[in-house]
C-alpha cells in the first residue's frame, strides 16, 4: 500500500485517494501513473520506492533544432586595414601634387619635380602597403593592457623576486581595486620603451652602475610622468639619498646607482602625504623588514603635476609581495608576520593607485573652500 507519495510539485505528501497498492515484486518494473504515483511504498520493515525515472525510455539526442552550417569552406576575413591606409595616401600624394600644379609650383616640364613628387607618392603608398602589417604586430604587449615594470639587474634572483612581487602584487590590485593590471614586465632601461609602464620598481643591487644610456632613460621616464619606485633592500636607515652629508650604507649604495638621476630634493612621507591614503589609509610603510623611512619628492614637483617622480625605501617591498608559482608566499616578513604583510600588501596597493591617478586624493583638501567660493 502507499505510504507517501509526490503531487505534481514534487512534494512528498499523504497518498491521494485514487492511489493503489502495488505488488512488491512489481516494485521497480511498475510505471508511476495516476494510479500508482510515485513515492514510499510498504510497511516500515520493508518499505519501497517507486521512482518517477523507473518507467521512462532512455534518454536519446534530439534532433537539431534550425539550419546546419558546414564551415569547412567558409573564406577567412580579410585584414583591408593596410590597403585603406594605402588608398588614403595615395588620395592625399593626388591632392599634394595637384596643390602644387594649381600654386605654380609644380611644371609638368620639370622632371626633376615631378619625379620627386611622384617618388614622394610611391613612398607613402609603400609604406601603407609594406608597413601596415608590420605596424598592426609591433604593439607591445604592455600598451594593450596596464602593466608594472621592474629594472633587470643580472642577479638571477634579485631578478625572480622582483618578479614574483609585482605578480603578487599585480594580482591584490585586480582583487581589490577596479583597476586591472597584467602581468608584469621585467624592461631594461636604454634598451626597452618605459613610456607604458606607470611604475617601475627597481631593488637597487651592491654595485650596480647602470651606463649613462640607462641613466638617460630614467630621466625621460621621470620628466615624462612615471615613476620610479626604488628600493635599497637595506632594512635599515637608508639615509637622504638627496643629501651628500647622509653616509649611511644604503645610502651609498643608493647615490652610487642612481648618479646622474635627476632626483629632487627629498623628504620622509607623512601619514598627510597623497601616498599614505590613495587607497588605504597608513601609518607605515613595511616591506619584509619594516623601520625604514619612505623618501618622495620635497614639496610640490611642478614638472610633473605635483605627483612625486620617485619613492625611495629600504623595506625589501617585493619579498613581502611575492607569490610563488604554488600561490605561497616564500620570504618570511619579520617581526610581524602576515599582519605586516598585509600593510606591505596595502601599501604597494597606495602606491599603484598613486601612479595611476596622481593627486587627485590631494585635491579633496580643497573641497571646502571650493564649496564656499561658489556659495559666494
Amino acid at each position: 500500500a502507499p505510504f507517501a507519495t509526490f503531487d505534481g510539485d514534487g512534494v512528498l505528501g499523504t497518498p491521494p485517494p485514487s492511489a493503489v497498492g502495488v505488488s512488491a515484486r512489481a516494485i521497480g518494473h511498475v510505471a508511476a501513473s495516476a494510479a500508482h504515483p510515485p513515492g514510499l511504498y510498504g510497511p516500515r520493515s520493508d518499505r519501497r520506492a517507486l521512482n518517477a525515472g523507473d518507467g521512462l525510455p532512455p534518454l536519446a539526442a534530439s534532433a537539431p533544432v534550425g539550419t546546419l552550417s558546414d564551415l569547412a569552406g567558409r573564406v577567412p576575413d580579410r585584414a583591408l586595414g593596410p590597403w585603406l591606409l594605402a588608398a588614403g595616401l595615395l588620395l592625399l600624394a593626388i591632392d599634394l601634387l595637384a596643390t602644387l600644379r594649381l600654386r605654380g609650383l609644380l611644371r609638368l616640364g620639370t622632371r626633376n619635380a615631378s619625379g620627386r613628387a611622384a617618388g614622394a607618392a610611391v613612398l607613402l603608398v609603400l609604406l601603407g602597403l609594406g608597413g601596415g602589417h608590420a605596424l598592426a604586430g609591433a604593439v607591445p604587449a604592455a600598451a594593450e593592457e596596464t602593466r608594472l615594470g621592474y629594472v633587470v639587474t643580472g642577479d638571477a634572483h634579485t631578478d625572480l623576486v622582483s618578479r614574483q612581487g609585482l605578480e603578487g602584487l599585480s594580482g591584490y590590485v585586480n582583487a581589490r581595486t577596479s583597476a586591472v593590471l597584467g602581468h608584469p614586465d621585467a624592461v631594461q632601461p636604454g634598451h626597452d620603451d618605459l613610456s607604458f609602464y606607470p611604475l617601475l620598481y627597481w631593488p637597487v643591487t651592491t654595485g650596480a652602475r647602470p651606463d649613462p644610456t640607462a641613466i638617460a632613460a630614467l630621466n625621460s621616464y621621470m620628466s615624462h610622468g612615471g615613476i620610479l619606485m626604488i628600493d635599497t633592500q637595506a632594512g635599515a636607515e637608508p639615509g637622504n639619498p638627496s643629501d651628500p652629508g647622509s653616509e649611511a650604507d644604503g645610502s651609498r649604495a643608493l647615490r652610487q646607482a642612481t648618479r646622474g638621476l635627476d632626483i629632487p630634493p627629498l623628504a620622509q612621507v607623512a601619514t598627510s602625504h597623497v601616498l599614505a591614503h590613495s587607497f588605504y589609509l597608513l601609518h607605515s610603510f613595511p616591506g619584509r623588514t619594516v623601520g625604514a623611512p619612505v623618501w618622495v619628492a620635497a614639496g610640490a614637483d611642478q614638472g610633473n603635476d605635483n605627483v612625486s617622480p620617485v619613492i625611495i625605501g629600504a623595506n625589501d617591498w617585493a619579498a613581502a609581495w611575492a607569490t610563488g608559482d604554488d600561490g605561497d608566499t616564500p620570504y618570511a616578513v619579520i617581526p610581524d608576520g602576515e599582519a605586516q604583510r598585509t600593510t606591505a600588501y596595502r601599501f604597494g596597493v597606495n602606491a599603484v593607485i598613486y601612479a595611476l591617478t596622481g593627486n587627485y586624493k590631494a585635491d579633496q583638501v580643497h573641497v571646502p573652500a571650493l564649496l564656499q567660493r561658489l556659495g559666494e
